[in-house]
């Protein structure tokens, strides 16, 4: 099946969608339900670009290491967003909604 449907239920309701080792280059919209995803993990995968982020509002947790990403856009939108991982990238640009550093915690080692 596609990487979606192995999206795996924690304990307390809240969603985790892993699509690591997917070989993935970007995201499919479909994958994403509204309100209910609350960490996804991305990690080795080939993704230069994070799209539809903006459809997960209630995203806690993303973790995108060991990709391809080399501009980080897709998270000012996501204002529930707690942890942020992305070391192992290419990234030269990020858009300026980092700026709370309160809100959420981002690592970005091996840049």
């Amino acid at each position: 099946g596609t990487p979606a449907e192995r999206q795996d239920r924690s304990t307390d309701h809240q969603s985790l969608l892993n699509l690591s080792n997917q070989g993935l280059h970007r995201l499919d919209p479909q994958w994403f339900s509204p309100g209910e995803l609350h960490t996804l993990i991305l990690d080795q995968n080939q993704i230069i670009k994070l799209e539809h982020l903006e459809r997960n509002e209630a995203l806690q947790q993303l973790s995108v290491a060991c990709n391809r990403l080399v501009r980080m856009m897709g998270v000012s939108k996501l204002t529930h967003l707690r942890t942020l991982n992305l070391p192992n990238n290419s990234i030269v640009y990020l858009y300026s909604a980092f700026h709370d550093t309160n809100r959420c915690k981002a690592t970005f080692s091996a840049n």
